[in-house]
């Protein structure tokens, strides 16, 4: 029979819950206070006007709070009914804001994303790990909360079978997902890889694999001026070109191409290889970047080209997930779900890898089928490329497409690039066929990320390396 919590017990002293709430309304402060807004400055020269009015809500609520805990605690002859789901509520609170200041002490930034709805995203291990216990203690205190209201409707001393099963699958449905939730995070923290998605796992990936320089690249520091009887080789690009996913920078093209070039080389004439790729960019972001890399006097310049830096022209459709087109959209269930579960978020990167996923982009026109588009595209590469004669560089560009080997349709464009290309003057070494023979899934980091693993990278760099040596020998 279903019948609600009514006997006194330890938990039930006013003041404490409110204690707890209070604490965890301090914590929540203290993270708020930490982050400083990205571009708006004006409130104490570190806020924006509404991250400044949140930080007053929640120190009016820390106050509210505290004055009920002390308010509570002077009648100390006070006794109530004891609530389970209140006290679940205000541990889950204080769990919750103690995650959050570990978290903002790594990344002050985290106070900046509790507006984005990213409420249980977390990126540190302990805080990814806190956060669990926040939804298991929400689902004991919703949990009560339903106990006790399907009592109170209930006649006294008439139990309800139908109440009782619907709460007890209730219950074994959210213990289900509370263990699949935790494994998840757990395999985040303990095994974390790329997913082609900014999933815990990926970000976790990025943070115990990739330092970056003081420009933002995955490289070491270069002085400006190149030590003598060095020769400079500037290779720009995005994730392809920053090898996301590879674990060891040694097995990037980069890094491959500076290794066969010295091989056998003296001590006196050396070729060093600056990666000046970021992932996430196109044309017009590597244009934007040259002037201050091409500082470094490369005398080659190689563009690691994918086949998506075109979306300069295009614009990458919009994502209810990831890049939101309105403010509203920030508050969609689905975004909600995918940016504070790890489970919700493993169901949606496998559905955006599915051949159903596929199917519904496969009717999107091909940009590089589109003359006035392709044309746009070709007069930006143009641009690129003319900054690098004026710098007094040899430039190349590479199209690195790991499709040609999966459909016809991928050939196509590519070579719709490539002879675009070459009637503009600009000179393109192919990797059409340096993949030949191998399948898409033998090339790629995981059947999650598509971007190209060390044996696609080594058969990259082994092309680029003779078309290097056959035109530039000397």
């Amino acid at each position: 029979m279903i019948e609600p919590r009514d006997t006194p017990g330890p938990l039930t002293r006013p003041w404490l819950p409110w204690a707890i709430v209070a604490a965890g309304v301090l914590l929540l402060d203290v993270t708020l206070v930490r982050y400083t807004s990205f571009a708006d400055r004006r409130v104490l020269g570190r806020w924006s006007p509404a991250h400044a009015g949140l930080i007053v809500i929640v120190t009016l609520a820390f106050g509210v709070a505290l004055y009920r805990s002390l308010r509570a605690r002077a009648q100390a002859g006070a006794r109530t009914r004891g609530s389970v789901a209140f006290v679940s509520a205000a541990l889950a609170l204080l769990v919750w804001g103690l995650s959050l200041t570990i978290a903002s002490l790594s990344d002050p930034d985290v106070g900046g994303r509790i507006v984005d709805m990213r409420l249980l995203a977390s990126l540190t291990p302990v805080s990814i790990l806190l956060e669990w216990v926040v939804l298991a203690l929400v689902v004991v205190a919703v949990t009560d909360w339903l106990r006790n209201a399907i009592a109170r409707r209930l006649p006294p001393g008439r139990p309800s079978t139908i109440a009782r099963n619907a709460l007890v699958s209730l219950v074994s449905l959210a213990s289900t997902v509370l263990v699949l939730e935790a494994a998840l995070r757990l395999m985040a923290v303990a095994a974390p890889q790329p997913q082609g998605f900014p999933t815990r796992a990926q970000m976790l990936w990025v943070q115990r694999h990739v330092r970056l320089n003081s420009l933002g690249y995955r490289d070491v520091e270069h002085a400006l001026e190149p030590p003598r009887g060095r020769t400079r080789i500037l290779l720009v690009g995005d994730s392809f070109g920053h090898g996301f996913g590879i674990n060891d920078v040694r097995e990037r093209v980069s890094d491959r191409l500076a290794e066969a070039l010295n091989q056998g080389q003296g001590a006196e004439r050396r070729f060093d290889v600056i990666n000046a790729a970021r992932p996430d960019t196109h044309t017009v972001d590597h244009i934007a970047a040259l002037p201050k890399v091409l500082a470094y006097k490369p005398a080659y310049v190689l563009l690691l080209y994918v086949f998506n830096d075109i979306e300069h022209v295009t614009r990458p459709p919009r994502s209810v997930v990831s890049n939101p087109s309105s403010l509203l959209g920030r508050l969609h269930p689905l975004r909600f779900l995918v940016l504070n579960s790890a489970l919700a978020e493993q169901v949606f990167v496998r559905l955006r890898r599915s051949t159903f996923w596929n199917q519904r982009r496969a009717g999107d026109p091909d940009p590089y089928l589109d003359d006035r588009v392709l044309q746009e595209h070709l007069a930006s590469l143009e641009r690129f490329f003319d900054l690098c004669r004026e710098a007094r560089a040899e430039a190349r560009l590479i199209p690195f497409d790991l499709r040609v080997v999966q459909a016809p349709e991928f050939v196509t464009r590519y070579r719709r690039l490539q002879s675009g290309a070459e009637a503009r003057g600009i000179k393109v070494w192919s990797l059409e066929h340096a993949f030949d023979g191998h399948a898409h899934s033998a090339l790629v980091v995981n059947h999650l990320d598509p971007h190209p693993n060390a044996r696609a990278n080594a058969l990259a760099a082994r092309v680029i390396v003779d078309r290097f040596r056959a035109e530039f020998a000397r």
